[in-house]
């Protein structure tokens, strides 16, 4: 179960939330390895948790979500919990906790107000240190293990042997790795 008192945020925190929300306090707990049945049974609410909101939002409202809430006659504190891109840069760190894989949940570990969407992806969605198991990226593995076949081959490689790595080498879609692999079979 996930505690109530998980946001113990200072004076100043809570100031600074209230300064850039037009004074409102909303937290956001980012949960990229969970479902929305996993959560629903872990998760204390109110009538201002929002879980998983991007699920019912097209694109552009789900951009304008936080907009939304700070136009809103709420007074109380708001708690999301999500795993959009478009939510988390307009949240604060300061009010940005991470629930991670193993069900713990840790500081944000980097800044997200008007982030870079990359640091936002690798720092938060992707983190290796927030995963159980490292998820594998089918064709980064693809690729590396063409590479090492290529770095095999030697001078009694036949040319039909060289032809069929080529081959798969032209599935790449990144042309300079795809045009090195090729430059690399000669």
């Amino acid at each position: 179960m996930i505690p109530n008192n998980l946001f113990n945020l200072s004076q100043t925190d809570i100031n600074t939330c209230k300064a850039i929300y037009n004074g409102k306090v909303i937290k956001c707990l980012v949960a990229p390895y969970h479902s929305y049945n996993e959560l629903e049974s872990i998760l204390p609410y109110s009538r201002y948790t929002y879980l998983f909101p991007e699920r019912d939002l097209n694109m552009i409202q789900v951009s304008n979500f936080i907009s939304m809430l700070t136009n809103s006659n709420i007074n109380e504190d708001i708690l999301l919990i999500t795993s959009s891109q478009n939510i988390i840069i307009n949240m604060i760190d300061c009010c940005v906790k991470i629930l991670t894989q193993h069900n713990t949940i840790v500081d944000c570990p980097c800044k997200t107000f008007a982030a870079n969407i990359h640091d936002i992806r690798y720092s938060i969605l992707e983190n290796e240190a927030h995963q159980v198991n490292k998820e594998h990226d089918y064709a980064t593995d693809n690729i590396n293990d063409l590479i090492r076949k290529v770095q095999s081959l030697n001078s009694s490689s036949t040319r039909q042997e060289k032809n069929v790595l080529i081959e798969q080498a032209k599935l790449i879609g990144e042309r300079i790795i795809r045009n090195k692999i090729i430059e690399m079979i000669g």
